[in-house]
Formats: C-alpha cells, sequence, structure tokens
C-alpha cells in the first residue's frame, strides 16, 4: 500500500528510501509486489527490497471457511483412495491419480516491505502479530496428501445429524487459474445445487492448495446420511482435488417433517 497515490504516480527511490527511514509502514497482500499488477508505478531498484510474511488470515480467500471452525467433523475421504471406503459409496466421472503434493495452503497473508539484509522487526509489525494467535504469525501451514484429477464430478455419500445444517470442505490443488466448484445434494430423485465456492487469484503465485467450504442447509437433512456431489462449475474444466471433510455445526434443532424440493424454491 503506497498512500497519497493515485494509480498513475510514480513512487521514486528517493520516496520508498525515505519511507522506510522514518518507518513509515509498507505493506503489501502480494508475496511479490514488485511484478505484475501496479508495478509500473515503482520507479524504484526493485534489486534492493522484499516482502516479508506478517501475518496470514484464518479463512479463505471467499470467507466460507469461517463456518468450518464451529463444525463438528462427521468424515473424511481421501479421493485417491476412495475404494477403501465401505461406509462411503463413492461414484467418480473420469478422473487421472495425481501424485503426493505438499504445499502451502492459500491463505489471504499481509506482507511488509523492507531493504533486503535488514535485522530488525519494525513495531508496528510487533503490534500487528500480537493481534493474532502464535500459529498465525509469518507463512501458512502446509498440506501434504494425495489427490486425483476430476473431469465431470465426485460422487459420495456421508453420515449426517438429522436436522443439522451441514459443511463440506474441500482441498484442491491450483497452480493460480480459477477453480470453480458446485456442491448438489441429491433429494426426491433429483440433484440440487446448493452452494459454490472458488478461489482466484489477480497475480501469478506459485502452486499452492486451495481450501473451499460448502453449506448445505439444515432441510436436507432429513436422513442419517446425505448424498453429496462436488462438480467443476463456470469456466472452470478440471479440479485437483485433495481432501474432503464433512462436518455439521452443532446448534441444530430437530426438523419435524420432510421438506419438499418446491418448499426450497
Amino acid at each position: 500500500y503506497f498512500p497519497d497515490r493515485f494509480p498513475s504516480q510514480k513512487i521514486t527511490d528517493l520516496e520508498m528510501e525515505d519511507w522506510l527511514d522514518t518507518g513509515r509502514p509498507i505493506i503489501s497482500f502480494d508475496p511479490n509486489p514488485f511484478q505484475g499488477y501496479g508495478a509500473e508505478r515503482l520507479m524504484v531498484d526493485v534489486g534492493k527490497y522484499e516482502a516479508r510474511p506478517i501475518l496470514w488470515l484464518d479463512q479463505n480467500q471467499s470467507g466460507t471457511s469461517l463456518d468450518w471452525e464451529k463444525a463438528q467433523v462427521l468424515s473424511k475421504i481421501d479421493p485417491s483412495d476412495f475404494g477403501s471406503y465401505s461406509d462411503h459409496a463413492v461414484r467418480v466421472s473420469e478422473f487421472f491419480p495425481l501424485g503426493e503434493g505438499s504445499l502451502e495452503v492459500f491463505k489471504p497473508t499481509l506482507y511488509w516491505i523492507c531493504r533486503k539484509g535488514d535485522e530488525q522487526t519494525p513495531t508496528w509489525v510487533q503490534k500487528m502479530r500480537k493481534k493474532v494467535p502464535a500459529h498465525q504469525i509469518e507463512s501458512p501451514p502446509n498440506f501434504k496428501g494425495s489427490g486425483i484429477l476430476v473431469g465431470d464430478y465426485f460422487e459420495f455419500e456421508a453420515p449426517a445429524q438429522i436436522g443439522a445444517t451441514h459443511l463440506v470442505r474441500t482441498m484442491v490443488h491450483t497452480f493460480g487459474s480459477e477453480y470453480a466448484i458446485e456442491c448438489e445434494v441429491h433429494r426426491d430423485g433429483e440433484w440440487v445445487t446448493v452452494d459454490r465456492d472458488m478461489e482466484t487469484y489477480l497475480q501469478e503465485p506459485p502452486p499452492v492448495f486451495a481450501e473451499l467450504c460448502f453449506r448445505i442447509p439444515r432441510e436436507f437433512a432429513s436422513r442419517d446420511y446425505l448424498r453429496i456431489r462436488l462438480k467443476p462449475t463456470l469456466d472452470c474444466r478440471i479440479i485437483n482435488l485433495y481432501q474432503i471433510e464433512i462436518g455439521y455445526l452443532p446448534d441444530f434443532r430437530p426438523i419435524e417433517s420432510e421438506v419438499s424440493l418446491d418448499d426450497l424454491r
């Protein structure tokens, strides 16, 4: 963030040095702000500076993962090993096995810009870090697992808590492109779309894992199991699916009668 600047105004090397000398915060959500969008505004020797992580936010980019912190986990599925699950009636369309990956999970991360070789951490960075738990300081965590490339859909049955709102959390492997997934639930002989989630990037980051979450309204949990289908949507053609978790929100009330599709429309 470069204060007091319009998009057409340039940032000079002299100004950058003055801001750093006076302790003026220069922050970014981009791990490499010296390339890509907006970098043409920098009339500085970019080889002298770097962006260092301050902290990461405990949510995914769309914010849909916030509810997951309250969820009681019911089941987990490793898509690459779905044949070994006797309690999940898994069906998958065309797919291709993917090897094991170990990469950082993308979370919105705040960076501070400094000179390369600077040893001291500014006071304002220390104050910001005190506002989050210790595990959120610096870079986000890594995820490790194996997955499959899905071209059409991944369908499975999952245990359900009758009358509760359910959540589905997935981990996808992305190379910086847009990943959009649609969550459907089977009810009364039809597949009904209940939610969508996506991750996209303004810059070109390295490969990462991204977390997508979906909410299934309580009206669909009239039995002790759910039939769920995940599939690419919008302009997304394939998904690299690495993990699926199903949970429910504990603050539910029983539903007294079946709800038809007409009631939900």
